[in-house]
């Protein structure tokens, strides 16, 4: 569906050529031409269909599209503007009426080639501006949409004037700048009365004096099969009550949100969620996850947002209380019109965790002596507290840089971005600094489907050496050794979703995950693969 529908009398429409492929030859064409310029295609349209069964002329075509265009008959309109172009690649001005027609066909990816052509040869014109702010709006881009469309409304082309202002006040309402939104309709109902577009907008107003607070929720649940549960280290021996490293398991989420929009531009939201997994065989590893997200947004600028929002959550491992989290932050996101948008942020972390490793016995002080107790199973070097250098608990500080590009084709879009974080911990094992690189593509696929690819990469260099032994180095009664470089990861990751909406409530989703974490140290290097089906219902925006 398009996003004009049926458009009101007095939309744009590209002028009809005059003239035709031999206006002497042929009387015909020489009338019709005459009528599509005056605009009575009714009368036209068969005398065009007359010619084409005798000749097929890219002229002839390209006036039976406008017609066809003008009357909005908009999947007509493009076979016979197509056919055309396919009849006479150099036949100008066929750019912009080809990209209109598509654009109310539903064809956003090909109104999209077409306009870029015509923005080529004519980017100043308002008609193109018209639709390239459309474009926009309908791919959810409302800040940038309307600051073309106010550049349209600015011209004072008399034609577009209301057409261009209605549709801004709607990108407006679309970024919920609620005050502005209501004065963009109001300037349309005060300039353009007694026109279908301030009819059109009194309804908008009358539609926003209602509630202003929306709601959404969500449950769904899955199946994974994961190749190390247990994040098993290279040569790392499992203990004995742990079958294996590789199980299945069914998992579920759940979780709702509201957003109130408010005076001024401000936006203020919270949200809350819970997901929890169950184990086949590893029910040590059972998991239940709460969090809650609140934000509260502002807008400093038409295409600016300046965004505050906290993060809380807590986890229980095997029934146990595992890990609290805080986050506090705050971001910065700039539209960039059809260059897509970027986000600045920074935040604070804390991590809790609720469990504590055991302090291994001192050994003499030398790598393969015997420990001090017949019965020790190990010891490590004296002089070293493995409980207190183990801890994880630590404070975080992170800064982030996004940005997302549409691609022009669909609603395919890449993301960029980099994040640093500097993690302190109370030990020495666990503090370090991150640098981390991600690379995201999503877009449509037909039968329905959707695909997301994302990639990423982190480095981890850890400001001290490694308490933990090699596994090698493990020997029953007798001292270990410890590594004399500095713990370093490179962990990469890899993620392939597809999914497909069942109607407009459920989302059927398959997903292959992928973690490789190169690292010095044996106990931290690992690979791990989820392999997963998702089955998720939704109701509300």
């Amino acid at each position: 569906m398009s996003l004009l529908g049926a458009a009101p009398s007095g939309g744009p429409d590209a002028a009809a050529p005059s003239g035709g492929p031999d206006a002497a030859a042929d009387p015909r064409w020489s009338r019709a031409a005459r009528l599509v310029d005056e605009g009575r295609c009714p009368a036209a349209l068969p005398l065009l269909e007359a010619l084409l069964e005798e000749a097929p002329d890219a002229r002839v075509l390209a006036a039976q599209g406008r017609c066809q265009l003008r009357l909005r008959e908009y999947p007509e309109a493009v076979v016979s503007l197509e056919a055309a172009r396919a009849a006479d690649p150099d036949l100008a001005g066929l750019d912009l009426p080809l990209a209109v027609a598509r654009f109310h066909a539903g064809d956003l990816a090909g109104a999209d080639e077409a306009l870029r052509a015509a923005e080529a040869a004519q980017p100043d014109r308002p008609e193109v501006q018209l639709y390239r702010g459309l474009i926009l709006l309908q791919r959810g881009e409302g800040a940038t949409a309307a600051s073309v469309l106010e550049g349209v409304r600015s011209a004072d082309s008399d034609a577009l004037n209301p057409i261009a202002s209605y549709y801004e006040a709607r990108a407006i309402g679309s970024t919920r700048d609620t005050e502005e939104a209501e004065a963009a309709l109001q300037r349309v109902v005060e300039e353009h009365p007694d026109t279908p577009w301030a009819a059109r907008a009194q309804e908008a107003l009358d539609r926003m004096q209602g509630p202003r607070v929306r709601g959404w929720g969500w449950a769904g649940t899955g199946w994974e099969y994961d190749d190390n549960v247990t994040l098993r280290g290279a040569g790392v021996v499992l203990p004995s009550d742990i079958s294996g490293q590789r199980d299945t398991r069914i998992v579920w989420n759940a979780g709702g949100g509201v957003e109130a929009l408010l005076p001024r531009g401000f936006r203020v939201g919270g949200l809350v969620s819970y997901e929890g997994g169950k184990h086949r065989d590893l029910d040590d590893f059972d998991y239940h996850y709460p969090s809650f997200t609140g934000w509260l947004d502002r807008r400093v600028a038409r295409d600016t947002i300046v965004r505050a929002q906290a993060d809380l959550a807590y986890a229980w491992v095997d029934n146990k209380p595992f890990l609290g989290f805080q986050r506090y932050g705050g971001s910065l996101v700039r539209g960039w019109s059809r260059w897509g948008t970027s986000q600045a942020g920074a935040h604070w972390a804390r991590y809790d965790y609720f469990f504590a490793t055991e302090d291994v016995p001192d050994g003499p002080g030398r790598v393969g002596a015997a420990c001090f107790e017949p019965d020790t199973v190990l010891c490590g070097p004296p002089g070293i507290d493995e409980e207190r250098e183990h801890m994880r608990d630590g404070d975080e500080l992170g800064l982030s840089l996004d940005h997302t590009l549409p691609l022009g084709f669909g609603d395919w879009a890449l993301q960029g971005g980099y994040r640093y974080r500097h993690f302190n911990a109370p030990g020495t094992e666990y503090s370090h600094n991150a640098h981390e690189a991600i690379l995201h593509l999503r877009g449509s696929l037909p039968l329905g489907l959707r695909l997301r690819v994302a990639g990423g990469y982190v480095y981890r260099p850890y400001r001290n050496a490694s308490t933990f032994p090699k596994p090698t180095g493990l020997f029953f009664n007798r001292q270990y050794g410890l590594a004399d470089d500095r713990r370093r990861d490179n962990d990469w990751r890899t993620e392939v979703a597809l999914e497909r909406d069942l109607g407009s409530h459920a989302t059927l989703a398959a997903r292959w995950l992928y973690r490789r974490n190169q690292s010095n140290v044996d106990v931290f290097d690992y690979e791990r693969n989820i392999l997963g089906v998702y089955l998720t219902v939704g109701v509300g925006d």
